[in-house]
């Protein structure tokens, strides 16, 4: 078995009422997970923490909630703007209970690479444009999108070799390169292990 290490010292304090649901990923675009906590028995909580990298998190911060309790929240990119927004379930107890979706669409994360339309596994890359010359330091930027689960992580291959990844929808590689042309290839896996490309041909100076 593997040995764990408790990085969190001190527990992090979330609503008093029930937690009835967590979920993990990146809120503030800065290519680190946060976490999400919903809940709730008789006033529904939506509370998220950033992480810093490196197991720990900022304190909690509240969030808009509706009904009684909250349950199954994710984050996913729902209006393809780059910035990955919270879905949750919502219900409100008693005679008059009732139940619907609650969606939070996140405004004010920076922004990378809008992704591809969710009906089916797809790439689309910001930079480079195919044929762009572009500096010998190069920041290449592309989102992937999928129809059945997440796009879970996303990789860079430069001439046939894998030069990073981000574990996550969005990817965002800083490197350097030789003089002359080139070929990008950017794949997105989905959940179930699933991929797609899109390749673009570049020349740096």
């Amino acid at each position: 078995m593997p040995s764990l290490q408790l990085l969190a010292t001190t527990p992090q304090l979330v609503s008093t009422q029930i937690v009835e649901g967590l979920a993990a990923g990146d809120l503030n675009g800065d290519f680190k997970d946060h976490v999400v906590v919903v809940g709730g028995v008789t006033t529904a909580f939506t509370e998220y923490m950033l992480g810093n990298g490196d197991g720990t998190f900022d304190g909690p911060k509240s969030a808009p909630a509706y009904g009684t309790s909250e349950t199954s929240p994710f984050i996913r990119d729902l209006n393809l703007d780059s910035r990955h927004d919270i879905g949750t379930d919502w219900n409100i107890s008693g005679p008059s209970s009732d139940g619907g979706e609650l969606a939070l669409l996140n405004t004010s994360a920076k922004t990378n690479c809008d992704p591809s339309p969710a009906n089916n596994l797809g790439v689309n890359v910001c930079t480079p444009k195919d044929g762009e010359t572009v500096g010998s330091t190069f920041t290449f930027k592309a989102a992937g999108n999928a129809f059945n689960g997440i796009a879970k992580r996303m990789e860079l291959w430069i001439d046939g070799q894998k030069v990073g990844e981000n574990l996550e929808d969005q990817l965002r590689i800083t490197t350097t390169l030789t003089s002359g042309p080139h070929t990008a290839q950017f794949v997105a896996v989905d959940s179930f292990d699933n991929y797609a490309t899109q390749s673009t041909n570049f020349t740096p100076r």
